[in-house]
């Protein structure tokens, strides 16, 4: 595959994963709880979802929501969770605009070809990068809430579940990774064409 076209899927990756980070970040539901009737049936007349920045509850007649002002109105891991998260849609946000400056259909600036080929190895570097950092968010999230589940003294009635931002999270950083490792190679095939091209002239 031509480089060109290494470097559109990999910048159309990238631009998916920012999509879905932007989803995973504000998305209201990472965990959520719906109680159990006596016959183990659920109720979705009352419960509640943890986000990043709100826990919303329900009773069958209004939703309330809260906001967490503070660092300390969340658990620790919580806190490291949404630090991770944000530090990697901040890091996928710089590596789309990294990636449109290094298209070669870009005119934006005087760039050169190589810095163009630079541009592009530092956006898929920092793409991989931020989608480590949403992986090990979703992984750690998921990490406490099973176990958190699962732990025997557990009540079933009070157990959580996972919510639709943490898949999310796991899509952006899979297609972060992806995205970024494609243009990673574009940059490494531009450079190996261009060494054989040079070889050939030396002929």
């Amino acid at each position: 595959m031509e480089p060109r076209s290494l470097q559109t899927i990999g910048t159309i990756l990238v631009l998916a994963g920012v999509c879905a980070s932007l989803a995973a970040t504000f998305t209201k539901d990472w965990s959520h709880h719906i109680p159990r009737g006596d016959g183990g049936e659920m109720d979705t007349r009352s419960g509640f979802k943890n986000g990043l920045w709100s826990v919303c509850r329900w009773d069958g007649v209004k939703v309330k929501c809260k906001a967490f002002t503070t660092t300390s109105e969340r658990e620790e891991f919580f806190q490291t969770v949404r630090g991770l998260v944000l530090v990697a849609m901040i890091l996928v946000l710089l590596s789309l605009f990294m990636a449109g400056l290094a298209q070669e259909c870009a005119h934006i600036g005087d760039y050169s070809a190589r810095t163009k080929a630079r541009l592009g190895l530092a956006a898929g570097s920092v793409s991989t990068l931020a989608g480590v950092c949403e992986t090990v968010a979703a992984s750690f999230y998921v990490y406490h809430v099973v176990g958190q589940s699962l732990h025997p003294l557990a009540h079933l009635n009070i157990r959580l579940s996972l919510g639709t931002a943490v898949y999310f999270a796991f899509f952006a950083g899979v297609v972060e990774v992806l995205g970024g490792l494609l243009l990673v190679a574009a940059f490494v095939k531009r450079k190996t064409t261009e060494k054989r091209y040079s070889q050939v002239l030396e002929m």
